[in-house]
């Protein structure tokens, strides 16, 4: 289906109508959409066994008394259950997300939008104490998103500028290097010694690299 026909469909291509009254109804139909979008709960039988699988439902929009009463959550409201049951249980759930930068990689109008609302995500569950959301972006990327502004970027203000200097390096590489037992013990080299001392770092990087 077209993005003409989709309009049409939702009456907003209405050419007598005044801009305010198509940008009310742009809204209002924004809302609707919104209110609809939701996962379903169902119950089936394995035929197999005789096992009844039931699954929930899940809505973007805060469920009312009646629906809640059905057992209707919303995300918000799920998230509030698993950090809860996270703290009675003493754990802290960390979500890592990398590569985001290969995620997108021919289409940078689409990857703006897509890490302005991870963004958003990540402020939304910061209010969670047993939840923590670890972003990676490259620099470059971030400055290319949060060009010409972006409200959420200044609401993120726990964050680290991983810089790799030439010692950092260094060290991840012996440490590549040591993780290699068979290396460690025919060499009878001390990890621990090494990894703490830059200039043995170096005096290993030239034996095990630089041609004699």
């Amino acid at each position: 289906m077209g993005k003409r026909r989709v309009l049409e469909n939702e009456n907003l291509l209405e050419t007598q109508s005044s801009l305010a009254a198509i940008l009310r109804r742009v809204q209002q139909t924004a809302k609707r959409l919104i209110r609809s979008l939701s996962v379903e709960g169902s119950i089936t039988i394995d035929p197999s066994t005789g096992t009844p699988l039931a699954a929930g439902k899940i809505s973007l929009k805060e469920p009312i008394g009646e629906e809640r009463g059905k057992g209707s959550l919303s995300l918000d409201g799920l998230f509030s259950l698993l950090s809860k049951a996270l703290k009675d249980e003493n754990f802290k759930v960390w979500v890592l997300l990398d590569r985001l930068d290969v995620a997108f990689i021919d289409n940078h109008e689409l990857e703006a939008n897509a890490l302005r609302a991870l963004m958003r995500v990540y402020n939304d569950v910061k209010g969670f104490d047993n939840i923590s959301v670890k972003i990676f972006i490259r620099e470059d990327i971030w400055k290319r998103i949060t060009r010409g502004g972006f409200r959420e970027a200044s609401h993120i203000i726990r964050f680290v500028l991983l810089d790799w200097s030439p010692a950092s390096l260094l060290n991840l590489l012996m440490r590549r290097v040591l993780s290699n037992d068979i290396i460690a013990n025919v060499f009878e080299i001390n990890k621990s010694a090494v990894l703490q001392n830059a200039m043995e770092q170096e005096a290993l990087f030239r034996g095990c690299f630089q041609p004699r």
